[in-house]
């Protein structure tokens, strides 16, 4: 989300306008001995919780909010914005700058009426900003309209923490830089500075996810939901500011594991170092990444990929002896050694997934890649099994990144895009078959599925790394 018209002046609001928010029954409540026994470890964090929902002892919102309408939905993102404060409250920020301050305003509006208050966004935007203004004032807004409801579709509401805890990472950069004030110079500026909001967001759900936050509890699988919430608003072209959306994903894990001084990692070096190779588009609205997949094709990515790893893989259009999964892309058929391609899923029409601002949550990748992400799967067992491995979640899963970063080089011509690498991302996310091993299993959690998928697409040197 953009530091939106960070260094605009100062529009003039009268804090008679201020109206307090009460904590609404807007989401589920679970009581603090709602733990998991042992806790699982996700990306490095022991997680207690299962459930994800507010704590029936959460403290009152700490702030007030110019311009709300004291509904649900300013008050689920009143008890989020509080809930991130708390966390700056007690961390303090990389290379020892002290700690965060907290924004001298907070507003909400509703993009649909232009009701509300607006500080630096347009009334219509459909969007959440931080703003620092010339003399210092620092704010904090979100769309209530359609914004937080879009987020928090399907019951997932830490979708609604993401958003704002990424907004609260760009005034904590702001502290940190040592022009608070300068514009960005560049489209890449500005990617440096998105991913280190996603970074510090990733931090802050971590604190969430092993139990620290007062207010709210996230279990594992209410944890990859929300990371997914941390790609909907990719990028759909390279020279873009935000970053596709496994970039976004790694700097919010990046944050998560390692949390906020690994975010000062993030800069010029680290953000064209994750990018080598990576040219090509993978638009949306590009026909031609949406026709059907075919047997030739299929051929084709195979030889690719034997010529990637040094075993090129059997191909069969037969179904396995025995199926672990039949409505699946593709398996791996452990009796025959073979990948059995089910081109009656494969070949049929793919559904075009486009970019709406009234019904955000589409733009979770889903497109030509979410059927690659099962088909690489199958593919890579012959490599493992011939490596000396043993076939598990993980190095499948790593083994699929590396392979779909090889493959969305100019080397390989059109095989892949980076809209495929969102898509598997998203993928691992969701079904998780893209990390499903030799004997049919994977990995619980969706969290660890992406993670391991990353550390193959931008931290193995070779495909060996992930074995």
């Amino acid at each position: 989300m953009p530091v939106a018209r960070a260094i605009k002046a100062a529009v003039a609001l009268s804090l008679t306008a201020v109206v307090a928010v009460p904590v609404a029954a807007y989401t589920a409540h679970v009581e603090p001995r709602a733990v998991a026994a042992p806790p699982p470890l996700v990306a490095g964090v022991h997680m207690n919780a299962i459930a994800t929902a507010m704590r029936d002892t959460a403290p009152p919102i700490r702030h007030r909010i110019l311009g709300t309408d004291n509904g649900p939905m300013d008050a689920l993102a009143g008890q989020y914005l509080s809930d991130v404060l708390d966390f700056w409250d007690e961390t303090p920020l990389p290379q020892g700058k002290g700690f965060m301050l907290p924004p001298n305003q907070v507003a909400s509006f509703d993009s649909r009426t232009g009701k509300g208050v607006t500080i630096c966004l347009p009334e219509d935007s459909i969007n959440a900003g931080a703003c620092r203004k010339l003399n210092g004032m620092t704010s904090i807004e979100w769309d209530r309209g359609v914004l937080i409801p879009s987020i928090t579709r399907g019951g997932n509401d830490l979708g609604a923490g993401v958003v704002l805890s990424h907004e609260i990472g760009h005034l904590a950069d702001f502290q940190l830089r040592e022009d608070p004030l300068q514009r960005p110079k560049s489209y890449f500026h500005t990617l440096i500075n998105e991913q280190k909001a996603d970074c510090l967001s990733g931090a802050w759900m971590a604190y969430v996810a092993d139990g620290r936050s007062r207010r709210f509890t996230v279990s594992p699988d209410g944890l990859g939901e929300a990371m997914l919430s941390a790609m909907v608003f990719r990028d759909p072209i390279m020279k873009a500011g935000h970053g596709i959306g496994i970039e976004r994903l790694n700097a919010t894990l990046q944050g998560f594991t390692y949390g906020v001084d690994s975010c000062a990692d993030i800069d010029g070096t680290w953000v064209s170092y994750n990018r080598q190779g990576m040219t090509k588009d993978g638009n949306a609205e590009n026909p031609l990444r949406w026709k059907p997949l075919t047997e030739d094709y299929i051929t084709e990515l195979r030889d690719a990929v034997g010529a990637i790893t040094g075993t090129k893989p059997e191909l069969t259009t037969e179904p396995c002896d025995t199926s672990d999964d039949p409505a699946a892309p593709a398996e791996w058929c452990r009796s025959r050694t073979e990948v059995s391609a089910n081109m009656g899923v494969l070949g049929a029409e793919v559904e075009r997934t486009r970019s709406s601002d009234k019904d955000l949550p589409a733009r979770i990748p889903a497109g030509p890649g979410t059927l690659l992400s099962p088909l690489l799967a199958a593919m890579v067992q012959p490599y493992i099994r011939a490596s000396g491995a043993e076939s598990t979640s993980t190095n499948t899963a790593c083994v699929v990144g590396y392979l779909s970063r090889a493959l969305s080089t100019d080397t390989f011509g059109d095989l892949m895009d980076f809209g495929d690498l969102d898509e598997i991302a998203a993928e691992m996310l969701g079904e998780g078959r893209g990390a499903t091993a030799a004997d049919g299993s994977k990995d619980r959690y969706a969290v660890n599925r992406v993670t391991a998928y990353l550390h193959g697409v931008y931290r193995a040197g070779n495909v060996s790394d992930c074995v």
